[in-house]
């Protein structure tokens, strides 16, 4: 049973890495502006840290580290929605 859980959150935390990649590609193409990659750095640094949380959570067959994983994808995903809003004025 535990290892179901542990694939089951492997592939939430691929999921997580997907849309952290939709959302840096949104920053960089979307804007248009030079600094829309500088903008977009933290939640690419996220994306690249759910990528090594989901190799090591598939190794390792540890839940903790799918667990960090979907929780820097909710932290980009906050970042993003914080930077929408204030940029939006």
């Amino acid at each position: 049973m535990k290892r179901v859980w542990i694939i089951t959150l492997g592939i939430v935390d691929i999921l997580a890495f997907v849309s952290l990649l939709v959302l840096f590609f949104s920053f960089v193409l979307d804007w248009g502006v030079t600094d829309a990659f500088t903008w977009g750095l933290p939640v690419f640094i996220a994306m690249v840290i759910t990528i090594f949380c989901i190799i090591y959570t598939l190794k390792k067959n540890n839940w903790r580290w799918a667990l960090s994983g979907i929780i820097l994808a909710i932290a980009g995903w906050f970042y993003f929605l914080i930077t929408s809003f204030l940029t939006a004025w």
